[in-house]
C-alpha cells in the first residue's frame, strides 16, 4: 500500500514511481547493448583471423599470381601491361 504525500502539486510516490521506471528502462538498455556487444565478439574475431590468414597467404603467394595473370597475354601484351602497371 502506497502513502501519497502531497508536495505541491505532485505527489512524491507517483514521482518516486516514475523516476523508478526510467531507471529501469535506461537499465535494459544498457544490459541489451551489452548483451549485444558480446554476442558480436565470436565474428568479430572470425573475421579478424579470416583477414589474417587470407592476407598471409595472398602475399605469400603474390609472385605465383602475377605470373598467372602475365601468362594470359601475349609476349607484346604483357610488357604493355606490366607498363601500365608502373
Amino acid at each position: 500500500m502506497f502513502y501519497l504525500c502531497k508536495y505541491g502539486n505532485n505527489y512524491i510516490v507517483i514521482d518516486i514511481i516514475k523516476y523508478s521506471v526510467q531507471m529501469m528502462d535506461l537499465a535494459k538498455g544498457v544490459l541489451t547493448s551489452i548483451i549485444n556487444l558480446a554476442t558480436s565478439i565470436p565474428y568479430i574475431v572470425l573475421f579478424i583471423i579470416t583477414l589474417f590468414i587470407s592476407t598471409y597467404f595472398i602475399a605469400k603467394d603474390i609472385d605465383k599470381l602475377e605470373n598467372n595473370f602475365y601468362n594470359i597475354f601475349t609476349d607484346n601484351s604483357k610488357i604493355k601491361v606490366k607498363n601500365i602497371r608502373k
